[in-house]
């Protein structure tokens, strides 16, 4: 199997279980969690299930890098609200990225 076809079908894996997990569609410059507005509980739920669906070992993946925490949530609104400044940054990533992961069976920072 040639690379592209690989990644072909991690792409179809990955576009399949966002699909059933979430009812969303993804596309190659869908950002992660940012374009599916995913925080908290939700994110740590879909997470999991990516790794337990891709048998990834998460053991390097840090939640509060990628994730808000619900409870941040009004108090980054009344920062941003009250100060203007710039919201606290979450590192993110994109289906290539997953697509990396899962060949490597394990996560890989961004």
């Amino acid at each position: 199997m040639k690379n592209n076809a690989l990644e072909s079908y991690f792409y179809n894996e990955l576009y399949d279980f966002f699909l059933k997990e979430i009812g969303f569609t993804i596309n190659e410059s869908t950002v992660f969690f940012k374009d599916l507005k995913l925080i908290g509980d939700d994110g740590d739920d879909l997470i999991l299930r990516f790794s337990e669906t891709f048998e990834i070992d998460m053991t390097g993946f840090k939640f509060d890098d990628y994730f808000i925490q619900e409870y941040n949530v009004p108090f980054l609104y009344l920062y941003d609200r009250w100060f203007r400044k710039e919201k606290i940054k979450r590192k993110e990533f994109n289906i290539k990225h997953l697509e990396k992961i899962i060949k490597e069976k394990k996560w890989i920072d961004t």
